[in-house]
C-alpha cells in the first residue's frame, strides 16, 4: 500500500483566498493521492502566537525547519512574507508552493497575482458605470495590494482620468480596528463625491462600508464600493452587501498541487509561477448606481441591469424610458461611448459569466435559464464579447 504523502498548509484558512486554494489542492489530491494535511496549529494550542507578529515568531520557524529537516513533511504550501524568510526556513531542493505575502520569492514555485489583470477589471466595471472619480485603497506594503493598484491605475490613464489612490503606510495587524476606521473617514471626508473606491480586498472594502455609516455617507448614491476576493462571508455581512471581484483560487490551488506532485515526485517543472486571475464581479447593493447624470439614460441602464436573464431587445429598453428612439440613442452615445445594443450583450454576457463560474449547470441548461434559444446561441453570444466559449471560459477560470 502506498504510503500517504504529508503536506504541511501554513497559511491562515480564515481568508477566502486560503480556503479556495485549500479546496482546489484536496480536489486534486482525492483524484491523486493519497495525501495526509498538516495545517498549522490554532492559536489556543500556540500560545507564543498571541500578540501582533505571532505567525512569524522564532519559534514558529524553528518549528517549520524542524519538521522539513526530520522528513516529518513531503511537501509544504506556505504564505511567507519575503526572500529572506523563505532561505531560512526551506532548503532550495524542497518540495513547496510559496504564497508571498511582501514580495516574489525567486527559485521557488510562487503564488502571483496575474499582473494588473485585477485592477483592469476594476477600473473597467466603473468606467462602465460612468464614474469620472474614481478611487483606490490599498495598504501600501502589501504585495498583492501593489499589484492590483497598479494595474488599476494604469487603466484608469489610459482612459484619461487620474486615479485617487489612498494607501496605509503601515500592514493591517499593527493597528487596532478603531484606528484604522477613524483613519478611512478621514480620508473619505476629504475627497470629492460621488466616488467609486476599489478597496484592494474585502476586509478592507468593509472598512470603507462602515466608516460611511458613521459619516452619514449613502452607499452607493454618494460613494460606490468595490471589493475584491468576493468573500462571500465578509461580503453578505457588509451593510449594504459589498459588491466585490471573484477570484480563481480553487482552480490556483489545483494548480499549486500538481507543481507540488511533481517536486515531490521529482519531475521537471514547467513553470515556477501560478497566477491567480479575475474571472467576474460579483455584483451586490455597494455599486448598485450609475454616476449618470441623464436620467433617462440611468434608468435605461437599470432596466436592462434589472433584466439582464431575459432576451431583452433595444425596443423593450425605448418603450420604457419616456423618450423618442433617437433621442435615446444618441444620448446614450453621448454619455457611455455605446449603444444600447452593446449595454445589453455586454450586461447579459456579464450574467452568463458568473453562472458559469458559480454553478456547475450545464451550458444547455443556462442558456434556457436566460432567454437563449439554444446552447450554440449563447455560445456564439459569448464568445463575441470574451473572445473564447463558455466552455473554455468556465475551463480557465472556474474549479478545475
Amino acid at each position: 500500500m502506498t504510503s500517504p504523502k504529508r503536506i504541511l498548509i501554513s497559511g491562515h484558512l480564515d481568508r477566502q483566498a486560503a480556503r479556495g486554494f485549500v479546496r482546489g489542492i484536496t480536489q486534486y489530491a482525492n483524484l491523486y493521492g493519497p495525501w495526509v494535511f498538516i495545517r498549522r496549529l490554532p492559536f489556543y494550542k500556540v500560545p507564543s502566537e498571541s500578540g501582533s507578529g505571532g505567525f512569524w515568531k522564532q519559534d514558529y520557524q524553528s518549528a517549520l525547519q524542524q519538521m522539513i529537516a526530520s522528513s516529518q513533511i513531503d511537501g509544504l504550501v506556505a504564505e511567507m512574507p519575503d526572500l529572506s524568510t523563505v532561505r531560512h526556513i526551506v532548503p532550495p531542493d524542497f518540495p513547496a508552493v510559496i504564497i508571498p505575502t511582501e514580495e516574489t520569492v525567486p527559485g521557488y514555485v510562487n503564488v502571483m497575482s496575474d499582473p494588473g489583470r485585477t485592477g483592469i477589471m476594476a477600473a473597467e466595471y466603473f468606467l462602465k458605470l460612468g464614474f469620472k472619480q474614481i478611487a483606490f485603497f490599498g495598504y501600501g506594503p502589501i504585495y498583492w495590494s501593489q499589484q492590483r493598484e497598479q494595474g488599476f491605475c494604469r487603466r484608469l490613464r489610459q482612459a484619461g482620468i487620474e486615479p485617487i489612490v489612498v494607501n496605509q503606510t503601515q500592514s493591517g495587524h499593527m493597528i487596532s480596528w478603531q484606528d484604522e476606521l477613524e483613519w478611512i473617514g478621514k480620508q473619505l471626508q476629504n475627497l470629492p463625491r460621488p466616488l467609486a473606491v476599489w478597496a484592494w480586498n474585502d476586509d478592507l472594502a468593509e472598512v470603507v462600508l462602515e466608516a460611511c455609516r458613521i459619516l452619514d455617507i449613502v452607499v452607493p448614491d454618494e460613494v460606490s464600493v468595490l471589493g475584491c476576493d468576493n468573500d462571500e462571508l465578509i461580503c453578505n455581512m457588509c451593510h449594504p452587501p459589498l459588491s466585490s471581484i471573484g477570484i480563481n483560487f480553487e482552480r490556483a490551488g489545483y494548480e499549486m498541487a500538481e507543481l507540488l506532485d511533481r517536486q515531490m515526485a521529482g519531475l521537471a517543472l514547467d513553470t515556477n509561477v501560478i497566477y491567480v486571475k479575475p474571472t467576474v464581479v460579483m455584483e451586490r447593493q455597494s455599486t448598485e448606481i450609475q454616476a449618470i447624470y441623464d436620467r433617462e439614460v440611468a434608468q435605461a441602464i437599470r432596466f436592462i441591469r434589472q433584466n439582464a436573464h431575459k432576451s431583452i431587445q433595444v425596443n423593450d429598453v425605448v418603450e420604457r424610458i419616456a423618450v423618442s428612439r433617437t433621442v435615446l440613442y444618441d444620448r446614450f452615445r453621448k454619455v457611455l461611448g455605446r449603444s444600447i445594443h452593446e449595454e445589453i450583450k455586454r450586461t447579459r454576457v456579464e450574467s452568463i459569466a458568473r453562472a458559469l463560474i458559480t454553478t456547475q449547470a450545464p451550458i444547455k441548461q443556462i442558456a434556457l435559464k436566460l432567454g437563449f434559444e439554444s446552447e450554440s446561441h449563447l455560445s456564439r453570444y459569448f464568445r463575441d464579447i470574451k473572445g473564447l466559449s463558455p466552455q473554455a471560459f468556465r475551463k480557465q477560470f472556474g474549479a478545475k
